[in-house]
């Protein structure tokens, strides 16, 4: 009887991994596509919301702080949008259709945060130490996980696309469900879904929102967070932000860890000014191998020299060659390249407007992982 009742409260576990079976593998046509994933969630809402937890503090000046980071995320994306492109809303704001959306959104954020809510009482118990750091990250990823839509994944056609899907969708998820996670350490369920309830009626009812560039909708995204997190951490020094005991806190000391992830993130989405490359082919061999990862900076097209390794644009595609000649052709700068395996130059003729810029450094062999990525997801789809 004992083990039933330790087994009963990680049902609303089991009932997400069930919706996300229903909502990506099954056929789901018209309103059941929303009503269908919609009950399921509320049903796991009902089954968590026994458990939640209820000897911490969940203060109101608290609930106002979640609140303030979440529209500090909304701001600080609209800024952007403001500072590069504002779109028209993907969603319509007809009533029948936006009670759909709400409620699609609304039960689905409930079901997240009291099922979070069971997870975190369960197993984040304890003194401060790796082993509730670590149990920290796996309940941020397994969130993180089931808002990944499977085709997306397997839509995937090289290893540049991994990247980019990595960066705007899987690594900004990540970070955000830390900010949930922690937020529900500190209080309770209801207060990280007021955190989700603010970006969700922003998200579902503003009739323009920002459409930014992918690598500043990663920066952005991680950077809002990673301050979010820093500003819980301040709080969580005061007893009236939080009824948990010095000892079974995780302090600003416990995410140390997060400092270089962040930096490492931040160097992929392109903030630095660098963005990364995988290499896919042997063409720059010894000097660039398959699955080295080349970062490559905005230099000016008119510094370049001769033996610089840099890149351009053929058609869709990225060629990173080295410059063998420097040409100026009808009082236009060309640049001639071939790569250092190659027997012959480049058929194109680089000039300005093709030119992205210098490789700046390398990490050799990362680029394997989303290479061997690419190549799984092919031969996914070769097969369905």
């Amino acid at each position: 009887m004992t083990r039933l009742k330790s087994i009963f409260p990680l049902l609303p576990v089991l009932m997400l991994m069930l919706t996300y079976i229903v909502t990506y593998f099954l056929v789901l046509k018209g309103t059941a596509a929303y009503i269908i994933p919609s009950v399921l969630w509320v049903f796991t809402f009902i089954l968590a919301y026994p458990y939640k937890r209820s000897s911490t503090l969940s203060s109101f000046q608290f609930k106002v702080v979640v609140a303030s980071l979440a529209t500090f995320s909304i701001v600080a994306n609209f800024i952007g949008g403001l500072a590069t492109n504002l779109g028209k809303t993907p969603y319509t704001l007809e009533p029948i259709p936006l009670v759909f959306n709400l409620f699609y959104g609304v039960s689905r954020a409930l079901a997240f945060e009291y099922t979070r809510g069971i997870i975190v009482a369960k197993f984040l118990k304890g003194k401060n130490s790796i082993g509730i750091v670590l149990r920290f990250i796996a309940i941020s990823s397994f969130f993180a996980l089931l808002i990944l839509n499977p085709y997306r994944v397997l839509g995937l056609e090289n290893a540049i696309e991994a990247i980019k899907f990595l960066n705007m969708i899987v690594f900004p998820a990540f970070i955000e469900n830390i900010l949930l996670t922690q937020i529900v350490y500190m209080s309770d369920p209801s207060t990280s879904l007021i955190y989700r309830l603010v970006k969700i009626g922003f998200l579902y009812t503003s009739p323009v929102l920002p459409d930014l560039p992918w690598t500043l909708k990663s920066t952005l995204n991680i950077a809002v967070v990673l301050i979010s997190l820093i500003v819980l951490g301040s709080l969580d020094t005061t007893k009236r932000f939080t009824g948990l005991s010095r000892e079974d806190r995780i302090d600003l000391k416990g995410y140390l860890w997060v400092i270089p992830v962040i930096i490492l993130l931040l160097l992929f989405s392109g903030f630095f000014g660098v963005k990364p490359y995988v290499v896919i082919s042997g063409s720059m061999e010894p000097t660039l191998n398959i699955g080295d990862i080349v970062f490559v900076g905005k230099t000016s097209f008119n510094d370049v020299k001769v033996s610089d390794i840099v890149a351009y644009y053929d058609g869709n595609n990225i060629v990173i060659h080295r410059v063998v000649e420097i040409k100026n052709n009808d009082r236009k700068v060309i640049l001639k390249l071939r790569g250092d395996a190659n027997d012959n130059v480049d058929p194109i003729d680089v000039t300005k407007e093709l030119f992205i810029g210098s490789v700046v450094f390398k990490v050799p062999k990362l680029g394997l992982v989303p290479i061997y990525l690419s190549n799984l997801i092919k031969s996914f789809n070769l097969w369905s």
